[in-house]
């Protein structure tokens, strides 16, 4: 949810910006005499004006017109014929930036005062100038392309222009090419050294409990990922096992609200060694984890859990109670995992793990939970299982389905309470796709669809999705119905098969 609101302010402030510069238009300078200096940056002249030194020895911006000794500004040849009294007269002296200057002198020659720089301020000229001054020669802080000057004090900062934050600092793509910066100057572009990672399949799932009017409910969004190349493993990543650009696309959205983005651009790496799952972002390496986290690896699965409960905030229209991301990636293997009695994702041709025509598979089920009312062992919380294709043969039937898979079902993360299984609890399910759209599950002696909410299958994800938001409750008082004083859950649940 900090993403979103994060996203949703950018493009509040964005937009809010763009509409208040429409009204704003750079001021034309007049053509009477000016109490500025036309030489500094701040006062340029606009186009059909030159900067001319005046009587007084100050500068001020003229037509050129009058310039050439014609007419109106606009050069029309009718109007009545002037002398430009200043014609001809060279720039020698007069005020520069608030510093009074001999005619003749040269601070090249002359030197400046301690908090002075001398600077050429054009027309030949080169004048002492406060050392904040920006305005002319990019304050000697150099290329203004690759450095910027920012007035601090009686001094200048020089910073240096992130030119990589900005495509790639015209480099290329960023899965191909990676951009060095470079202090005052262009920055370097190393083609990165493209090898072959595992093939893989993924998934990004929000869920967020939220108050609208009253009334408890809950919601999703959710992303398939596609892989974009093997990421720079650089600065942080140098250890990963495997390392993707991944590219997160929006499928399903049951929030009322707004969705971080169609597409998010992430890159994956994790070390099978320390099983740490690292994720990039502004170009630096993090290590998955923290207060509200949770993760589980695996040699062909992980899985990153992060929750939060944001403080109450009663004058916003959808009062958000509880929000969590979950990411849950699978990959292929090839031969490396025959063997191990899984006939998982992309694992084709191994005889001793799956059953002859079987398809390789893994899935995973995401689960959010509210609760109403709340108490110490009920309150909201995220479980993940991860699903497994075993050599065996699934429950016959289903004459609809163009898949069938005999699973074993593990739980790998739960933050829920006792009324939960612990972490590490095993059990088995039949599974299968039904005309290739829907996941149904052999329960009660049937088959039977996961949902009637969400299910389809995307091919280009290699997705199997079924997902839904309901509520249920507790016949706490057995009566058959639902009773004031029963405690209501809130059931957010993804359900997705790759393969």
């Amino acid at each position: 949810m900090l993403l979103k609101s994060f996203i949703n302010t950018l493009i509040v402030f964005v937009f809010s910006s763009f509409f208040f510069s429409l009204g704003c238009t750079k001021p034309v300078p007049e053509e009477s005499e000016s109490t500025t200096d036309c030489r500094m940056q701040s006062a340029a002249c606009a186009d059909g004006f030159s900067c001319v030194i005046q009587a007084n020895g100050s500068f001020a911006c003229m037509s050129d017109g009058y310039l050439l000794g014609g007419g109106s500004a606009g050069g029309d040849s009718g109007g009545s014929e002037m002398m430009n009294p200043m014609a001809g007269m060279e720039v020698s002296g007069g005020s520069s930036g608030g510093i009074e200057t001999p005619s003749n002198s040269d601070c090249r020659t002359t030197g400046c005062a301690s908090d002075q720089q001398c600077l050429d301020v054009g027309f030949d000229q080169f004048v002492c100038q406060a050392r904040n001054s920006c305005n002319t020669s990019n304050g000697g802080c150099g290329d203004p392309s690759y450095v910027n000057c920012v007035p601090s004090g009686s001094d200048v900062i020089c910073e240096d222009i992130r030119e990589c934050d900005n495509n790639n600092g015209n480099c290329g793509p960023a899965s191909q090419f990676s951009c060095f910066e470079n202090y005052a100057s262009p920055p370097s572009c190393q083609q990165i050294e493209m090898t072959s990672a595992p093939t893989m399949a993924g998934s990004l799932t929000f869920t967020t409990l939220f108050n609208y009017q009253g009334s408890m409910k809950t919601c999703h969004a959710l992303y398939l990922a596609t892989n974009h190349g093997l990421a720079d493993n650089r600065g942080g990543c140098e250890e990963c096992t495997y390392a993707w650009n991944l590219r997160f696309e929006l499928v399903q959205d049951s929030c009322p609200f707004e969705s971080p983005g169609q597409s998010l651009d992430i890159p994956f790496g994790v070390n099978l060694v320390t099983e740490d799952i690292m994720f990039k972002y502004e170009g630096q390496w993090n290590t998955f984890g923290g207060e509200g986290t949770r993760t589980a690896v695996s040699n062909n699965t992980l899985v990153a859990v992060g929750y939060e409960r944001p403080s109450p905030m009663p004058m916003d229209l959808f009062d958000v109670r509880a929000s969590t991301q979950t990411y849950a990636l699978t990959w292929g293997l090839g031969g490396q995992s025959c063997g191990d009695l899984l006939c998982s994702f992309d694992e084709y041709g191994c005889s001793e793990d799956c059953l002859n025509n079987q398809t390789p598979a893994t899935g995973f089920r995401m689960v959010s939970y509210g609760f109403k009312p709340e108490d110490s062992s009920y309150s909201h919380c995220v479980e993940v299982n991860g699903i497994y294709p075993e050599k065996r043969t699934p429950q016959a039937g289903c004459s609809r389905c163009t898949e069938k898979w005999a699973t074993q079902v593990r739980k790998l993360i739960s933050t829920c309470g006792s009324w939960s299984s612990p972490v590490g609890t095993t059990r088995t399910y039949s599974y299968g796709a039904e005309n290739q759209s829907n996941l149904v599950i052999y329960s009660d002696n049937e088959w039977k669809r996961i949902t009637q909410q969400y299910n389809d299958y995307y091919a280009q994800y290699r997705s199997l999705v079924a997902a839904s938001n309901i509520v249920t409750y507790s016949d706490a008082n057995n009566n058959g119905r639902r009773d004031s004083d029963e405690r209501r859950r809130y059931r957010s649940q993804a359900m997705i098969f790759h393969y």
